[in-house]
Order: C-alpha cells, then structure tokens, then sequence
C-alpha cells in the first residue's frame, strides 16, 4: 500500500514539475527548482527528498548545486521545509514540498548579498544594474565592467610576454596559464571573482592540512618541493659572487700580511713564519 502511495505520488511530481528525476536504489527524489520567471535567474538548486522511510517517518530535505543563495537564505529554506515535514498533514507530501521551496526561490530571486569587488549590499539594487555571470555569482554593473577592462589589460600583456618569451612553445603556455582569447571578439576568457576566492580557500585549507601532517610526521608528507627558473638563476648568481669573493680573498690576505710585517718590522718583531712563506711566493 506505501509503495503504491509513493508511486502516485512521484506520478503526480513528474506531471506537474520539470526536471524530477527518481533514484529507486537511493529511494530519493531531485527536483531542480528554478524561479518563476522571464527574467534573469539569481539563484537555483537541487531539491534532494529523501524517501527511504517515506511516508512511514518522514521526508528528509536535502539541497545540492546551491548557486545564488547566500548561507542565511539556504538554512532558512531548509529549515523551513524540514518545518513542513514535521508538521505533518497534506504539507508534508512530495508535491507541496517542492511547491514551497519553488514559491520561495521565486521571491528571493533578485539581487542580494554583497559586491565582493565593492563591498557594498546588492540587496536594493535594481536588476538593471547588476551583472548576473553564468555561475549566478552577482555584482554591481559598474564595478564588475571596471573588473573586466583591468583583466582583459592584464591578461593581454601576460600574452604579449609569452609571446616573446616562450616563442614557438607559447601556444603551449598559454593554454597552461588559461590565457585564452575568443577567435570571434578577441576578448580574453576571465575568472569569476568569487569562485576563484571560493577555490584560494580550498587551496589554503589543503596547504593547512599538509602542514600538520608534516608536523605529526616530522618531515615532508603529501607534498612536492619544486624549483623555478628565478629561484636557479638566483643560486646561479649567488654562486658567482662567491666564487669573485674566493678569488679576491689572498689579494686580502697579502695585504694583511704586509701591513702586519711593516708593524713587526716598526717594532724590531720577526715576522712569523707562515708570512715569511707568503711574502717568498709573492
């Protein structure tokens, strides 16, 4: 009778919403869930309705491919449908769940959270004047086009060097630096602000974790020690200005021996030996 009730139910879901898929291995449910709209989209997600008791105990509400929402506004839309299932009632069935995280994405989607290029609220800019990328990462018009004209300067000479640096071998380079211009309008491919400070973080709590490890072993774990090319050119450097310091040094030397003859000499003071070998090489 359940397994009836459930299978009405995911019936009804996939007649009435886009995008349901049903996992019967995982007794779960994805539901994309895009807002009601024309205009741009600012944020979506996957609805996640985990049914492996259901309906005996329960939906259990999951979501997955967050993009747009901030961390406020995500806990509170899962909060908010965890709050339907326990409640009980006609609210807690699979179609008004997705229904309410629908209505809700709906009403959220405009502009919000902050500029990371500014730092100022995005929350009562008009859509117009906001700059929605693919990864649904948004900000000020004006200060994402300033962004842009510095990268595409910065990337355009980073080609120029390679260019005339690297020779026949630059296409090679570029390709593994990511400097890539469009055949068609010449503009040059650009990382998004924030997914690129979402990946730094990674990047830093790896180097953290390696790093204790390291400390618990007492030596290098998990890790590889390269070289670059300044860093030779630097011991390169380094070796020659000691190699000119050795060779300058009994030019030194024979001074000093010299001038402490002339005070032995002064003083009636026989020079010692090993000046005396010095001054007979000399």
């Amino acid at each position: 009778m359940a397994e009836a009730c459930l299978a009405t139910e995911l019936e009804a879901l996939s007649a009435t919403f886009e995008g349901v898929v049903w996992d019967s291995q995982q007794r779960s449910v994805r539901v994309s869930i895009l807002p009601y709209t024309d205009a741009d989209v600012f944020l979506t997600c996957t609805l996640v309705l985990d049914l492996t008791d259901y309906p005996a105990a329960g939906v259990n509400v999951l979501l997955e491919g967050v993009k747009g929402f901030s961390d406020s506004q995500e806990l509170q839309l899962v909060e908010a449908l965890r709050g339907l299932v326990q409640d009980g009632g006609d609210e807690a069935g699979l179609l008004p769940l997705v229904a309410s995280a629908l209505d809700q994405v709906t009403e959220w989607n405009r502009p919000s959270g902050t500029c990371v290029l500014c730092l100022e609220a995005l929350d009562d800019v008009p859509a117009a004047q906001a700059c929605l990328l693919p990864c649904l990462h948004c900000f000020h018009r004006t200060c994402f086009l300033s962004y842009a004209a510095w990268q595409q300067d910065r990337l355009a000479r980073r080609a120029e060097e390679i260019a005339e640096q690297w020779k026949a071998a630059a296409p090679a380079q570029l390709a593994k630096e990511g400097v890539a211009a469009d055949a068609a309008t010449g503009a040059y491919a650009m990382p998004c602000p924030c997914c690129r400070a979402v990946a730094l973080r990674r990047l830093q709590r790896t180097q953290r974790a390696t790093l204790e490890a390291q400390r618990r072993a007492g030596g290098l774990v998990g890790t590889r020690v390269a070289v670059t090319l300044a860093e030779l050119e630097a011991s390169r450097q380094a070796a020659r200005d000691t190699a000119s310091a050795a060779v300058a040094e009994p030019r030194d030397v024979r001074q000093a021996v010299r001038v402490k003859e002339r005070e032995n000499t002064a003083t009636g003071t026989p020079p010692p030996a090993a000046a005396r070998a010095l001054q007979a090489r000399s």
